[in-house]
């Protein structure tokens, strides 16, 4: 049920809580104010795996990469009502992400006209996609090995939030894009996707690297202006989003520099 009342998260933070630790390493080569992805930076949690072309992983909080949390007895439902953290860069932005979805180990020397049919009516938790009209659900795709030094733009089919299909739209795709890079997919116009079905490069990258398709729905961020000192975000601050049951929380960072920078801090998840 939701909560109510501050004393209701005050209860939440000193019986209740669910302490979901951060402590991942460093990831090289990234864009500064680009989105990277910590699903494969090793630490805690732990490195998740690269998925497969097919069949498509539908992700669960039970993932390695995801962190851990158990679900609550019904009524209550989960919050994120405090998040402290310290990062090794300065002007980094820290996102908490529910994995939906993923597909990936596609090549990027090729032009073939990858299946991919990431379906959110597939997704086994309906709550987890938020709005009913996927406003909620964010398109990537998401990098696991470098890719070659020839810029080319990715042409995506997909299914609109209304179930048109054949719907296309594009992702310009940078010379040399590195592992952890995560390129957003916008729909056409601006609409909203439900479903992904084909991407396709124009042309070959030079390197065949590693790269798919993912979908997220974001819950809150937080910001941290200096290297190694210390921010504490607040119930007010991150928004006290509501966590559905077996989301597959992880990080995705917009650093300051050129590498993700070594991150460590905690959350606390209450239940009430």
């Amino acid at each position: 049920m939701p909560i109510a009342t501050v004393d209701a998260i005050a209860q939440g933070l000193a019986q209740t809580n669910q302490r979901l630790n951060i402590n991942k390493n460093s990831l090289p080569n990234q864009l500064p104010g680009g989105a990277t992805s910590l699903w494969r930076a090793t630490g805690t949690p732990g490195q998740g795996a690269i998925p497969p072309t097919s069949p498509v992983q539908y992700h669960t909080k039970n993932d390695v990469g995801a962190f851990s949390f158990n679900n609550p007895t019904a009524p209550a439902e989960s919050y994120l009502a405090r998040m402290f953290a310290i990062s090794l860069n300065s002007g980094t932005d820290i996102q908490i992400h529910d994995r939906l979805a993923s597909m990936g180990s596609l090549a990027a020397n090729a032009t073939s006209n990858w299946n991919v049919f990431i379906d959110m009516a597939n997704v086994v938790n309906q709550d987890r996609l938020g709005d009913p009209a996927y406003t909620d659900v964010q398109w990537w795709l998401e990098w696991y090995a470098d890719t070659g030094a020839t810029a080319v733009t990715a042409t995506v089919t997909y299914t609109n939030a209304a179930g048109t299909p054949n719907r296309t739209t594009t992702v310009a795709v940078g010379s040399t894009t590195r592992a952890a890079r995560m390129l957003p997919i916008i729909g056409a116009g601006g609409e909203f996707i439900k479903s992904v079905e084909n991407v396709q490069l124009s042309a070959s990258t030079g390197v065949a690297g590693s790269f798919g398709v993912t979908a997220t729905r974001g819950y809150t961020s937080m910001s941290l202006g200096l290297a190694n000192s210390g921010v504490v975000y607040d119930w007010q601050q991150l928004g006290l989003p509501n966590i559905s049951n077996d989301a597959c929380l992880q990080i995705v960072v917009f650093p300051g520099t050129t590498s993700s920078g070594s991150l460590i801090g905690s959350i606390a998840m209450i239940q009430a």
